[in-house]
């Protein structure tokens, strides 16, 4: 009787989680729009007509809260950088061309404060709608280029030298819940919101490290098709990683399964070759149980080179997922993991099969 009321017990937590989980994923939606909506009318009373060039996006993270990312797609960041004895001017606008490596930057406008004072505005006027939010959780909009640690922006000196720049600097604006909660039951006015909310410079010491270069390094070699045995990695960029000091390091990956030659499929890391669509979809499903096994394992194994992250950190990796239309299996799946999890494993603490246990798993 017992164990039949604990596992009612589960089951009720089960639901309740999935139906936080889905309610939130449908705030984030909405509110993404809004975000987007808001910059653009901000951009626009700027005087910049192109607010296409930003991209918005929201996940939500246990550990954190919720991470919105303004994406500039076309658009440069940043300030006077030297490198190689030459000052390096970064300019505000919009990229319209390159030449010669060189990338041609149609009007000096400040895009970047504009968009700083969306997010401030977003945060102070819609920043409750996603619901279910803890008091010591956060919302925060990373503005910034479209990141994926491969940085090919070449700027131009006045005396016409080329330079490859590396960092690109974005800026992050952050709102605890419990400050959001206390503007919306009056304990706070408005200026004292605004106040409180932190914006802040990253740039490249912020989030890069050797060591989580190093581990991307050995993830785009693990999953190259002649060592895999399940998916592989393919096209630019095909892993990259983001460090958000609050929270650890996520790294994204977006895997493939196989290659197509007319209506015939063949799949490299099996050696297979003339399959129906069917036939593909069929292998395809039956390596997903594997290939997320395997993962967990590389994570656990060669995790251990970060030297850079606090037991309490937590390692993150999002995986866009092979398309198999009609197979049972999600489109992406998200891995994450306490630091602590993974020095233990390597100082043998805890077993292999133990630690694997230690994963919190999400699929979509």
């Amino acid at each position: 009787m017992k164990a039949f009321i604990l596992t009612l017990a589960s089951c009720a937590l089960m639901v309740s989680t999935t139906i936080k989980s889905q309610n939130i994923e449908k705030d984030l939606q909405v509110s993404e729009n809004i975000l987007s909506s808001v910059i653009k009318n901000s951009l626009k009373e700027s005087g910049y007509y192109f607010p296409s060039s930003f991209e918005v996006s929201g996940d939500y993270q246990d550990e954190f809260g919720v991470l919105f990312k303004v994406k500039a797609k076309n658009l440069l960041f940043g300030t006077t950088l030297s490198k190689g004895g030459h000052e390096l001017s970064m300019a505000y606008g919009e990229i319209t061309g390159r030449k010669n490596n060189r990338i041609e930057v149609h009007e000096e406008l400040d895009i970047e404060t504009s968009v700083i004072e969306a997010a401030c505005e977003f945060l102070t006027d819609y920043g409750h709608l996603v619901r279910g939010l803890k008091s010591d959780q956060k919302v925060r909009i990373d503005i910034g280029p479209e990141r994926s640690n491969k940085f090919e922006y070449f700027i131009y000196s006045e005396n016409q030298s080329v330079e490859e720049v590396n960092p690109i600097l974005s800026t992050s604006v952050t709102a605890s819940k419990s400050d959001i909660d206390a503007l919306r039951n009056g304990s706070i006015d408005q200026d004292e919101f605004v106040d409180r909310i932190e914006i802040k410079k990253i740039d490249a010491d912020d989030y890069m490290s050797e060591d989580l270069e190093l581990v991307t390094s050995i993830f785009k070699r693990l999953y190259e098709k002649d060592l895999s045995k399940t998916y592989f990695l393919a096209y630019s960029p095909p892993l990259y990683y983001e460090k958000i000091a609050e929270i650890g390091v996520t790294f994204y990956m977006k895997v493939y399964s196989s290659n197509v030659t007319g209506n015939n499929y063949s799949i490299p890391t099996l050696a297979l070759k003339n399959l129906s669509y069917e036939e593909r979809n069929e292998k395809v499903e039956e390596m997903y149980p594997e290939f997320l096994h395997e993962l967990k394992e590389n994570i656990l194994e060669y995790g251990r080179v970060i030297k850079t992250m606090d037991r309490e950190q937590v390692v993150v990796f999002k995986v866009d997922l092979t398309e198999c239309k009609g197979c049972d299996m999600p489109t992406s799946v998200s891995l994450s993991i306490p630091f602590g999890v993974i020095e233990d494993y390597g100082s043998n603490k805890i077993k292999l099969d133990e630690a694997t246990t230690k994963f919190k798993e999400a699929e979509k």
